[in-house]
């Protein structure tokens, strides 16, 4: 350990280079040059090495919200009212915590990123199959002018003939005399060639109706897969993205690992309490349906953002008349739990448990609900 008149040397060398402090001593880190590196280094560095002789520690950690900044085994004086400073009873304990947090976050950012990805992609199928849809939903719309082509070949067909490529022929439709191109098949006849038009009606009005229907299921399945980006989004746990992973897998969209046997996940939705009311938060859609259907009661009260996706939020009522104030908070937690979290304002629906139903065959957390009342929550973040 250096002795006095080294520290002084050393800080002297220091004071005429350019390069940081921590290149001159030891086992100094960044942090703790940037707590000496101040007024009265030379008396800060003496306090420090004393400390460290009679093993005066303490030993914590640095926060900033829920991840982990840094370590040292002295109270570091450069994040007072900054980070959150946690103490530790060693500073063995003090490093655990550290690199266990550390280390979960980072699997969670990993798993978080590659469940991410893997929705992204099946939202991104989703956009090019509605663009095929449309098109084919433009080409089917066309079936009326197949139709009039029929009708008009049929009202000319005196003056057609088998051989012929095109038909030339009136069209009063607009009060005044149009003349009419149609293409024909030269091998079939005027009344065959009619009933070619004819039949490629009856395919487009078909093709239309089926088409529209494949659209309405593209959107469905579209805003489910925006409600699972959501509840990623919104993920703080493992658990959390095992649980949305899984309901994935038993909708289809993924397999399920065969090597491992499946293990049940006992991750339950969010509580909280607000003047004497219990108010719960669904972090998932199968958490949405199990808090709406299984946990709630008829006149419970249930909460959703408008149009958008979220969670399912219930406020327990236990046979009373829940109060309006009570009904705005937990409409700003299901604005907090949505996307659209820190919009400036955003409609919040609610209405009691009984109004609200799943229909035949809808995916986890779709519901529809009747009889409801929407509030504005502002600027929120």
């Amino acid at each position: 350990m250096a002795d006095e008149d080294e520290i002084k040397n050393t800080l002297a060398r220091a004071e005429k280079s350019s390069m940081p402090l921590y290149e001159f001593f030891l086992g100094f880190s960044p942090l703790a040059v940037r707590e000496i590196s101040n007024e009265n280094a030379y008396g800060k560095i003496l306090k420090l090495k004393q400390d460290i002789k009679e093993g005066s520690f303490a030993p914590c950690v640095m926060f900033e919200g829920a991840r982990p900044v840094d370590f040292w085994a002295f109270h570091p004086k450069q994040y007072d009212g900054g980070l959150d400073i946690r103490a530790y009873d060693s500073m063995s304990s003090a490093m655990e915590e550290y690199y266990l947090i550390r280390d979960a976050r980072e699997r969670m950012a990993q798993k978080t990123s590659n469940l991410s990805k893997a929705v992204g992609n099946l939202l991104s199928r989703c956009e090019r199959k509605l663009k095929l849809q449309m098109k084919e939903l433009a080409d089917a719309e066309k079936k009326d002018s197949y139709k009039e082509m029929g009708n008009l070949i049929t009202a000319n067909i005196y003056k057609l003939a088998k051989g012929m490529k095109i038909a030339e022929v009136s069209d009063w439709s607009a009060g005044e005399e149009k003349i009419l191109r149609i293409p024909l098949d030269e091998n079939l006849s005027p009344s065959q060639n009619a009933q070619r038009y004819f039949k490629k009606y009856t395919k487009a009005k078909n093709a239309e109706l089926m088409i529209s229907e494949q659209i309405e299921l593209n959107l469905k399945e579209t805003q489910y897969l925006n409600s699972v980006m959501d509840s990623i989004c919104q993920s703080e746990t493992l658990e959390d993205i095992q649980e949305i992973k899984q309901e994935l897998c038993d909708g289809g969209y993924f397999k399920a690992d065969g090597s491992k046997k499946h293990k049940e996940i006992k991750n339950g939705p969010l509580e909280t309490q607000y003047k004497g009311f219990k108010i719960y938060i669904g972090k998932n859609n199968k958490q949405n349906d199990f808090l709406t259907f299984k946990m709630s009661r008829a006149n419970d009260i249930w909460l959703h953002v408008k149009d958008a996706p979220g969670s399912h939020v219930i406020i327990v009522g236990g046979g009373v008349k829940i109060p309006e104030d009570v009904i705005e908070y937990a409409a700003e937690l299901s604005a907090l739990h949505s996307k659209a979290k820190g919009a400036p304002k955003t409609q919040v629906d609610y209405t009691k448990v009984k109004n609200v139903k799943k229909p035949p065959g809808a995916k986890p957390g779709m519901v529809i609900y009747v009889d409801y009342k929407t509030c504005v929550i502002k600027g929120l973040n």
